[in-house]
């Protein structure tokens, strides 16, 4: 195993996919796999994602069974992270190579290269100072080369008194301005919150069809009605926001990626704004996210055990995914949190839905994913719902 580490942002993943495109271009080897990992990785979809590329089937639904099985054909890795440690010491990884920042003339060619379609081709006399604050970090200077295309002598002055402002900070605080003033004049609250939601999941690859659902739940657009005009106007959204640099292309279709570090300002904005909480590892679990909480996302936390007289009246979301089938909700679960518009549950077995589920007289959206099941009745009480998904039910 080798390890690839670097800041956030200085192109880790794009190097990452370039290896693995010419290792299948050049047949190195006989079968090449890539899959994303996150803060809170999803073991049981990485194993999957694995297998299907081997063409290998589990006989076992335990994690390290699965792993054993990945583990007998050997193979050759690469990994990449932030951290020298997390290679080399958790990993375990040979080899770690350091990705840095871009020299001056690599930073102002991709910089000028971004620019290159802009409708004029002569760039302002301060464009090169421009990319030479940006320090090299690609993240950053596609995202400034891109919110400056096509704009006024002014943007560009006000550009660069912004990331000169942040000179003697870490290059972190540079980046996160730029994001934040990229998300700020994004064309009204609700692309504004819609790339919230984006950051909210805490996916590294986001289905189209949950966003979906989820706005549906939320009633995000004013105006819509049906969810072919929902979807229209996801579709619309994701594109403006791609075009800002905030949103990529997912790994399939109907699938989209959010950068980690365009993800953190996204949540830094989301719990300032919506009063939003995302879990990201068994220690901010600790406590339960308080009263004020609107928006409340655990996506492969490690939960022990659910609290049974959970406070959160202001939450309208709830997002819950997990890999421990054995996480049960307790039956009164949902009566401090009966506000809630949008639930979803990925990857948990119940006897029985808890009866406390008929507190939440205004649910819209009720998504059931992995999940084990064997009764359902008293989903006929929820008279508001208008999304109900049963993706990979087992009952």
């Amino acid at each position: 195993m080798i390890g690839v580490y670097g800041m956030g942002g200085v192109g880790k993943t794009t190097l990452a996919k370039e290896v693995h495109r010419q290792a299948i271009e050049e047949k190195l080897f006989d079968v090449v796999v890539m899959v994303a990992v996150n803060q809170t990785p999803e073991l049981r979809r990485i194993q999957s994602e694995i297998a299907d590329v081997l063409g290998l089937t589990f006989d076992v639904e335990e994690i390290p069974g699965r792993a054993n099985r990945l583990y007998e054909r050997g193979c050759k890795i690469l990994l990449t992270s932030r951290s020298q440690d997390v290679l080399s010491r958790e990993m375990r990884t040979q080899k770690e190579f350091r990705l840095d920042v871009l020299q001056d003339e690599e930073a102002w060619s991709l910089f000028e290269m971004t620019l290159a379609d802009a409708k004029d081709s002569e760039l302002p006399p301060i464009a090169a100072e421009v990319a030479k604050k940006c320090a090299g970090l690609p993240l950053l200077l596609l995202t400034v080369a891109t919110d400056l295309r096509n704009r006024e002598s002014y943007a560009w002055n006000d550009k660069l008194k912004q990331l000169s402002v942040f000179d003697n900070e870490e290059i972190y605080a540079k980046v996160h301005s730029v994001l934040e003033s990229s998300y700020n004049d994004l064309p009204g609250n609700e692309v504004k919150s819609f790339f919230l939601l984006c950051g909210l999941l805490g996916l590294s690859n986001i289905p189209i069809r949950s966003l979906l659902k989820y706005v549906m739940g939320l009633s995000l657009f004013k105006h819509i009605s049906t969810v072919k005009e929902a979807r229209n106007k996801v579709y619309t959204l994701i594109d403006t926001l791609k075009a800002k640099c905030l949103l990529i292309d997912g790994d399939t279709y109907g699938f989209v990626k959010i950068h980690d570090v365009v993800r953190d300002t996204a949540l830094s904005i989301a719990s300032r704004e919506q009063h939003a909480f995302i879990g990201t590892s068994s220690s901010e679990l600790t406590e339960w996210p308080n009263k004020d909480s609107a928006r409340i996302s655990l996506p492969y936390c490690d939960i022990e055990d659910l609290p049974e007289g959970w406070e959160c009246p202001k939450a309208e979301l709830l997002l819950l995914f997990t890999e421990v089938l054995s996480l049960g909700i307790p039956d009164l679960f949902f009566k401090g949190i009966r506000n809630l518009e949008v639930v979803d549950f990925t990857g948990m077995r119940f006897v029985s839905l808890p009866s406390s589920l008929a507190f939440l007289s205004n649910l819209h959206t009720l998504c059931l994913h992995r999940c084990q099941l064997d009764d359902i009745a008293i989903i006929g009480v929820l008279k508001q719902l208008r999304v109900l998904s049963f993706a990979l039910l087992h009952c």
